[in-house]
């Protein structure tokens, strides 16, 4: 099959997945190599540090700091990376 690029199809196609777990965003100054074993879900550089998400039990096990606590939604459809060629 291949990948859809039309928004409509792409958001009338999508089936929400609710993933098991509890997730967190962490800001660290240190590299990613230094936290790469947190085995973070998405990671962003931004200006105060290196944000990592990663579950909460990882994030409490090396003593980082949170605010809040976050569910992980999947939108299971296949889509192209380019939506409007």
């Amino acid at each position: 099959m291949s990948a859809i690029t039309d928004l409509n199809t792409l958001l009338q196609n999508m089936s929400p997945e609710l993933q098991v777990g509890e997730f967190v965003f962490c800001t660290v100054k240190n590299p990613l190599s230094e936290v790469a074993s947190l085995q973070p879900i998405a990671t962003f550089m931004e200006q105060e540090g290196l944000t990592v998400i990663v579950e909460k039990q990882q994030a409490q096990r090396a003593n980082l700091g949170f605010d809040g606590v976050f569910k992980l939604i999947t939108l299971t459809v296949h889509s192209s990376l380019v939506l409007w060629g």
